[in-house]
């Protein structure tokens, strides 16, 4: 009894001792991995202000550039629309210019014409002048030579009537009477007036050919005054149609420099005008970053403290996870040691399939709802996957809640913590 009493003893002590020390353990583990947890978290504060302000200024630096980008923009319109207004009004002074050559091209064309007509008309009157002066010419050529004629013809008549006298008188002289006498004073005046009918007869031939010339030049001037006057009409034409000509090649240099302006108005660029300023960015808020749950105080730890003399202890991390409040997970022993876990999909959320075992089950990652949304991300399967695959060996349901545990042990996949 005593030998057996004493080894009971023995072992109670041994135990007592093993259980101090994973107290001890536990506690310094949980403060070790608290403050790894807070480091972790204060880190994550860390990080997420910096991302923060890394996004702010990311935000204001595009902001930035979008307004460089707006005042370049316009910058450029109204470079654009001062260099078209420069184009357009040096085209204007082309245009003008152009129009003045043209004009003037016109105008010298014109007066050339003028010129020409003005020498055609002057030629038509030098040939009138000269036909009037050919005109008189010959009128006072034939006037003289008839007047010469008809001298000559006088001369003529007066010496007939000399030589009529003097026969006269030479017969006269002879004394002679009677008939005879008068027979050759007969003889004598019959020839006078045979000579004076001859020059009678020369005197009407000379004023008929005096007439004759006198209206052959005369019709010679009126055909010449006749094609003066058609000339001149026809100069009058011709002016009057050089005239036209002229107005209308105004017009028409007026209407290309009208259509010239038009297009370079129309190649004058739009107005500038500035787009309105983009909103400022608005800072990004601070993230709220929920801190780690604190450990057991020392005073709740050393309400769990191994009590000498006990056969069986519950392990203090355990001990320690129902006084941290983090039972409530559904958590077992079992599933501690990654064998038995609540895998029933009504626990879950942010459920993700990520493979598949050997043996066909379906793997997932999740978490707890109890956990919340800093909890820890766990891998396993699914509870309902199993009942319908036919797979309820290891499906398990609680009679309290009647919630499904899986029992690990049995299958081809751990239930493991995948992210803290």
């Amino acid at each position: 009894m005593s030998i057996g009493g004493g080894g009971n003893r023995e072992q109670i002590r041994k135990q007592h001792e093993y259980d101090m020390k994973r107290w001890k353990y536990d506690w310094q583990s949980m403060q070790d991995k608290h403050a790894h947890d807070m480091d972790t978290w204060q880190i994550s504060v860390d990080n997420a202000e910096d991302a923060r302000l890394w996004q702010n200024q990311a935000a204001t630096n595009e902001w930035v550039d979008k307004d460089k980008m707006r005042i370049f923009d316009y910058n450029n319109q109204v470079s654009s629309y001062n260099a078209s207004v420069q184009a357009y009004e040096t085209q204007l002074d082309y245009n003008n210019l152009a129009l003045e050559i043209t004009t003037n091209d016109n105008t010298r064309k014109y007066n050339e014409q003028q010129t020409q007509i003005g020498f055609q008309n002057e030629e038509l009157l030098m040939k009138l002048d000269d036909s009037f002066t050919d005109t008189g010419v010959a009128l006072r050529g034939a006037t003289a030579e008839f007047k010469q004629s008809a001298k000559e013809l006088g001369r003529k008549s007066d010496a007939i009537g000399q030589k009529t006298l003097q026969a006269k008188g030479a017969q006269l002289a002879t004394g002679q009477t009677g008939r005879s006498a008068r027979k050759g004073l007969q003889a004598i005046l019959a020839q006078q007036g045979e000579q004076q009918s001859a020059l009678v007869d020369l005197l009407q031939a000379e004023e008929s050919s005096y007439g004759l010339k006198f209206e052959s030049v005369v019709n010679s001037l009126n055909k010449t005054q006749n094609q003066t006057a058609f000339g001149q009409q026809q100069l009058q034409e011709s002016l009057k149609s050089a005239t036209a000509q002229y107005e209308s090649d105004k017009q028409h240099a007026s209407l290309q420099k009208y259509s010239a302006d038009l297009s370079a108005e129309a190649n004058i660029a739009p107005e500038p005008i500035l787009s309105p300023q983009l909103t400022p960015p608005l800072d990004l808020p601070k993230p709220t970053v929920l801190p780690p749950r604190e450990p057991p105080t020392k005073e709740q730890w050393e309400g769990i403290r191994p009590v000498k003399g006990a056969v069986s202890q519950p392990s203090a991390l355990q001990t320690a996870s129902a006084v941290a409040g983090i039972a409530g997970t559904a958590l077992t022993v079992g599933k501690a040691l990654g064998m038995i876990g609540g895998s029933d999909d009504r626990l879950k959320y942010d459920i993700t399939r990520v493979g598949t075992s050997k043996s066909g089950i379906p793997k997932y990652t999740f978490k707890y709802r109890v956990d919340g949304k800093h909890g820890p991300k766990y891998i396993g399967t699914s509870a309902q996957d199993l009942i319908a695959m036919g797979r309820e060996d290891a499906v398990g349901q609680k009679e309290k809640d009647g919630f499904y545990y899986v029992d690990y042990s049995k299958l081809d996949v751990k239930m493991e913590v995948v992210t803290t």
